[in-house]
């Protein structure tokens, strides 16, 4: 999908303010795909397509494979001649989101309290094949699959 963002061919004109409001001129009936790929459609008429970058379409992006450099080289590479260049706060906001998307993750989390410290090291010479990391604390065990966590 990332090389159909990165291409060089224009497929459309478009205007994006600093709303988050886009409009695209396009050719072809079937180039409203891709921009279904990152924006949210209001309207769209035979040869125009409005549409809004929000929060849930841009991250539908990211879970799609595209990133938000893509997306932007995408509309940097198709801008109509009236508007030369991508407001900064949508800019800023698109790579906000992609940065919060890259931080927030949900992982399996194993949690014992009270463990003596044989139990504890019987533990971790277990579970050293699939444990990346585990921390102790004040008499207390974390467990993270896969992550590496400091308290």
């Amino acid at each position: 999908m990332g090389e159909i963002f990165s291409t060089e061919i224009k497929c459309f004109k478009i205007i994006i303010e600093s709303n988050f409001r886009l409009y695209a001129y396009k050719k072809k009936k079937t180039h409203i795909d891709i921009l279904q790929q990152f924006s949210e459609t209001l309207y769209q008429l035979p040869n125009l397509f409005v549409g809004d970058l929000t929060v849930k379409s841009i991250n539908k992006a990211f879970k799609n494979g595209i990133s938000g450099d893509n997306i932007l080289s995408f509309i940097r590479n198709n801008l109509h001649h009236v508007c030369k260049i991508i407001p900064s706060n949508v800019i800023e906001q698109i790579k906000i989101w992609e940065l919060d998307k890259r931080s927030n993750f949900i992982s399996k989390v194993i949690f014992a309290s009270n463990l003596n410290k044989v139990w504890s090291s019987s533990l971790n010479y277990n579970l050293n094949q699939t444990i990346v990391s585990r921390t102790i604390r004040i008499n207390k065990i974390i467990i993270f699959k896969n992550l590496i966590c400091h308290l």
